[in-house]
């Protein structure tokens, strides 16, 4: 799933389901999809930023845990 911020897009992929449709405007928060889980129960999941062609640190993008 690609998702567009203005001059940013962000990345999520290995997704077992998408929750998202193509165009779809959604707002922070938002699932776009489940994580696919192996059989020894770890998560497989790969989220990245981009602005324009360069990779940025996604860590500043991600909600802190309560």
């Amino acid at each position: 799933v690609m998702v567009r911020h203005g001059d940013y897009l962000s990345v999520y992929s290995h997704l077992q389901e998408v929750y998202v449709k193509k165009g779809q405007e959604i707002q922070t928060g938002t699932s776009v999809g489940s994580i696919i889980t192996s059989e020894q129960n770890t998560a497989k999941f790969l989220f990245s930023i981009w602005k324009g062609q360069t990779k940025m640190n996604p860590k500043p993008w991600l909600r802190k845990s309560l």
